[in-house]
């Protein structure tokens, strides 16, 4: 009699894929520098940092610099006693926004970066993130 596949994989498998394609934010890796863990959502990739609002800012630029991203609108705004600051640029092919806010002690960080009306570019966010990041 042959003997029948082993399918005690199957719902470990399933639950992987679900986690991997659902929506949801999930936790990607511990993130480099002064970063804490990194999160991916749907179009963003985010970090806890331990520098301010001004500090994390600046770095943005440094990061826009170092990328040649071109940059663009620069707003600062006070909610209920929190600071964000919103940077936004553009490559030949892409709009990058980045958003700063106070959160604790330091800041968290945010970064989208979009191709077009659907399509995301997670990977260039992750770089940019990860230059924002970098001690200097």
């Amino acid at each position: 009699m042959p003997s029948l596949p082993n399918y005690r994989l199957f719902p470990t498998t399933f639950v992987a894929t679900i986690a991997l394609t659902s929506n949801a934010c999930l936790l990607a890796a511990a993130g480099a520098g002064a970063g804490g863990a990194v999160y991916i959502t749907e179009r963003d990739i985010d970090s806890e940092t331990p520098l301010s609002v001004d500090a994390a800012a600046d770095a943005v630029r440094r990061a826009f610099d170092d990328l040649d991203i071109t940059q663009g609108k620069y707003t600062t705004e006070m909610d209920t006693g929190r600071e964000r600051r919103t940077l936004s640029g553009q490559t030949d092919d892409r709009d990058v926004t980045v958003k700063v806010a106070s959160s604790g002690a330091g800041s968290r960080v945010s970064v989208t970066v979009r191709r077009d009306e659907v399509l995301w570019d997670k990977a260039f966010a992750r770089t940019i993130l990860d230059r924002i990041l970098a001690p200097h």
